[in-house]
C-alpha cells in the first residue's frame, strides 16, 4: 500500500476532497454570496438569543437580586428583542462587516467588530 492511499482513508482527507468538488460546482461569488447570507442570518439569530437570554436571566431567573418593583412584562420586552437584532445589522453592515474586502481579514475584522 502506498502512503497516498492511506491518507485518503482519513476523514480529513475525504472532507476536502468533498470541498474541493463542490467548490468546482459553485461559481466563487455565489460561495461569497451565501456565505454572507449565512452570516448575517447567524448574526440575527445570535441577537435575538442574546436579548432572550438577558430577559431571562434579569427578569426570571435572577429576579431576586434586582429592584422587585423594576418588573417589564415579555410583551413590553417583546419590542426589544424582535428590533434589536436588526439594528445590530445595519450597525454591523454600516462598518462594513459583510463587504469581502473585511470578511476573513484576520485582525483587521476584530477591530472593525469592536469598534
Amino acid at each position: 500500500m502506498s502512503i497516498r492511499s492511506e491518507m485518503e482513508k482519513f476523514p480529513l482527507i475525504a472532507v476536502s476532497k468533498k470541498i474541493k468538488k463542490a467548490n468546482s460546482l459553485i461559481p466563487r461569488n455565489m460561495q461569497w454570496a451565501l456565505y454572507v447570507v449565512a452570516l448575517i442570518l447567524s448574526d440575527a439569530m445570535m441577537t435575538f438569543f442574546a436579548f432572550w437570554v438577558a430577559y431571562y436571566f434579569r427578569f426570571v431567573a435572577f429576579e431576586w437580586l434586582f429592584d422587585q418593583t423594576a418588573t417589564v412584562s415579555f410583551s413590553t420586552y417583546r419590542f426589544l428583542l424582535y428590533s434589536m437584532p436588526f439594528l445590530w445589522l445595519v450597525i454591523f453592515a454600516i462598518n462594513g462587516l459583510y463587504a469581502k474586502d473585511n470578511l476573513l481579514g484576520g485582525t483587521q475584522e476584530y477591530s472593525k467588530v469592536f469598534s
